[in-house]
């Protein structure tokens, strides 16, 4: 398979992955603030409340899931600018996106939500990084280091939110805000880097 079928390829895993991962992210933070508040309100009316619980476990798996689409996409980008001048961007991608998944299969550990955050914190540094390559990249199509522009902006700030996320309750929210932000850059990043067409 040649190199620009192959890129197609992975933008689109790439793009429908990190649809499922964000919105499945954003929507368990969502559910988990209202879950905490109907959880002290069924305390207080001594009832234990399962709903939001089980909604947050789906959410998750529906978190996992997308990563596992993501880092499959983002290996395909990878094996498309293999050997190129761009491979060390997209190696820092991919790098970045397996300690992502790793961080949020960890965080649903009891006691290692630290950790977890930890990991994918340092996932994000990576992928940081090679988005801000990719940005720069001379080599790559003009919308493709368009697109990883817009993308270099929502991880900071999703570092920005995952730092913000460790505030109790205020913290969430605007992680939560910080989120859907990161989210509507990363589908405008992901949108343009689909347009374009890798040079042979």
């Amino acid at each position: 398979m040649e190199k620009a079928t192959i890129w197609k390829s992975g933008v689109k895993k790439a793009y429908y992955g990190f649809l499922i991962e964000n919105l499945g992210s954003i929507l368990a933070v969502i559910v988990g603030i209202i879950g905490a508040g109907a959880g002290v309100a069924g305390l207080l009316q001594g009832e234990v409340r399962v709903g939001p619980m089980i909604l947050s476990i789906l959410l998750g798996i529906a978190t996992v899931v997308g990563y596992i689409i993501y880092l499959i996409g983002i290996n395909g980008i990878k094996k498309a600018t293999a050997g190129g001048p761009d491979a060390p961007a997209t190696s820092n991608l991919f790098i970045g996106v397996i300690l992502g998944l790793v961080g949020t299969i960890v965080g649903f550990i009891p006691l290692a939500g630290i950790v977890g955050s930890i990991v994918g914190f340092v996932g994000l540094i990576f992928m940081l990084i090679g988005f801000n390559k990719m940005k720069n990249s001379t080599t790559l199509p003009a919308l493709a280091a368009s697109g990883s522009s817009k993308l270099f902006i929502a991880m900071i700030l999703g570092l920005v939110g995952g730092l913000l996320g460790l505030i109790p309750v205020a913290g969430a929210i605007i992680k939560a805000i910080l989120s859907i932000v990161c989210l509507i850059l990363g589908i405008m990043g992901w949108a343009s880097i689909a347009k374009s067409e890798l040079r042979a």
